[in-house]
């Protein structure tokens, strides 16, 4: 039996469009600070299976002036798929959703829809968050707690999709 991997602390998120194709991210703070992670495109239907190392560029929202994290990577079918970490807030509860786009070479860029992206902290975070380099950046740069991702909340239980 092969031996599992170990798990780092990192978020993630899910997307899951009409089309059965499933748009997913991972974020986490390396040792020199940065904010890196993957973007993950697939669909088992049409043989799409994509996986992207991405850094995230900290922006500065214009229309809430919230922090945001954004990333971009270059498709192997000539797209390029951004992709953005938000923190949202209702009724006093804040949490971070991602978001994705992609745009073809002289197009306008199209929001993809679909259900999930709400972010989720993996077990490993949540078992070091105290001590986590990214559970403190979340809890600083967003002021969101990293526990409290992982939590479903009654109506928004379809936010989340798991894979």
């Amino acid at each position: 039996m092969a031996e599992k991997k170990p798990q780092y602390p990192k978020l993630e998120a899910h997307v899951k469009s009409p089309d059965g194709t499933w748009h997913s991210l991972t974020m986490y703070r390396d040792k020199e600070g940065q904010t890196k992670g993957t973007l993950f495109v697939e669909n088992k239907a049409q043989g799409v299976s994509e996986k992207y190392p991405v850094e995230y560029v900290e922006k500065t929202s214009e229309k809430t002036h919230e922090k945001y994290l954004s990333a971009k990577a270059d498709r192997e079918n000539g797209k390029a798929l951004y992709a953005t970490i938000q923190v949202h807030e209702k009724d006093g509860e804040r949490w971070l959703s991602a978001h994705f786009a992609e745009k073809a070479q002289g197009k306008v860029l199209e929001n993809i829809e679909g259900a999930g992206g709400r972010l989720k902290s993996n077990q490993a975070l949540l078992d070091a968050a105290d001590k986590d380099r990214t559970a403190q950046y979340v809890r600083e740069k967003f002021k969101v707690e990293p526990a409290q991702l992982a939590q479903e909340k009654g109506k928004d239980k379809g936010r989340g999709i798991e894979r």
